[in-house]
């Protein structure tokens, strides 16, 4: 499998795994467009359709699957980023900071890493000492401490693992 199918992939199991959200972005493969989030966000929206969206202006960062999700909220609603990185072979320590990076400059609600093969040792002892560790927001919008969510492509099918 290819890092490009991967990405598919992740999109479509996020949108499968989660039928009943309700996005303000849909989860979408957003490697490859040559923008920043920021830059792509001034681009797709306006007014108060961009000014509502966490931290719009603040995302100089190019993550390979984006989506933001609603959440009612009294009379209104918050929102909550879904960041992910996809990575195909073995993830070394490198690929996992990135996606803990773009989990912590995003604020996310839910960031993942997709990846195909295993992880490495350095990944692995760097989960065990908390390094998956980020702080992201809950449906309420408070920042709260959260941790990234891993899902192996296995025999054609993505599961997620927990550790």
């Amino acid at each position: 499998m290819s890092e490009e199918d991967l990405r598919v992939e992740a999109c479509e199991w996020l949108k499968r795994h989660y039928p009943l959200r309700s996005y303000h972005l849909e989860p979408m493969v957003f490697h490859g467009i040559s923008l920043t989030i920021t830059q792509f966000l001034h681009r797709k929206f306006k007014g108060e359709q961009l000014v509502c969206i966490p931290r719009y202006n603040d995302l100089a960062i190019r993550p390979d699957v984006i989506g933001v999700t609603k959440f009612p909220k009294n009379e209104g609603y918050t929102m909550g980023w879904i960041v992910g990185e996809c990575k195909v072979g073995r993830p070394n320590a490198s690929d996992f900071r990135q996606a803990v990076h773009y989990a912590n400059v995003t604020g996310a609600y839910e960031a993942y890493m997709f990846y195909e093969g295993t992880l490495s040792r350095e990944v692995l002892d760097s989960i065990n000492t908390g390094g998956h560790l980020y702080s992201g927001t809950n449906k309420w919008g408070r920042t709260v401490k959260k941790r990234l969510l891993f899902v192996e492509h296995e025999d054609d099918r993505l599961i997620k693992k927990i550790f």
